[in-house]
């Protein structure tokens, strides 16, 4: 990754009060990323970091409440367990973006806010 888009991203981070070590732990972003488009979003105290590549979906967001929360979203039947699904309209908090609108998402809510690139590994999924 070049150094202005570990930048940018550290940034976004920094924005939610995470600090880069506590969402990727290494220098680097896992090479599951690799194709995910990030998109960042900040208006008035709410504040998100998306990670959004087809069928997968991670957001990481200030609720109303200022916490901070984590999930991680398919919108296909996905490989490990979770808690609701969502469907259109999206709550505004998760500031949806026109790619995934108008889908139905399978949410994971996670309460570490480390990626599931690595998250994934661990749990061998």
């Amino acid at each position: 990754m070049a150094n202005g888009e570990f930048f940018k991203l550290s940034t976004y981070f920094n924005d939610l009060g995470l600090s880069w070590p506590i969402v990727f732990v290494e220098k680097r972003i896992p090479r599951y990323y690799e194709g995910f488009q990030w998109k960042h979003f900040v208006e008035g105290s709410h504040c998100s970091v998306h990670a959004f590549r087809l069928p997968f979906w991670e957001v990481w967001f200030l609720d109303d409440n200022g916490r901070k929360r984590y999930y991680i979203m398919c919108c296909e039947e996905p490989p490990f367990p979770y808690h609701e699904i969502l469907e259109a309209p999206l709550p505004s908090y998760l500031h949806p973006f026109k790619e995934v609108v108008k889908r139905c998402w399978y949410v994971r809510e996670e309460r570490q806010m480390l990626c599931w690139g690595i998250k994934k590994n661990l749990l061998n999924l």
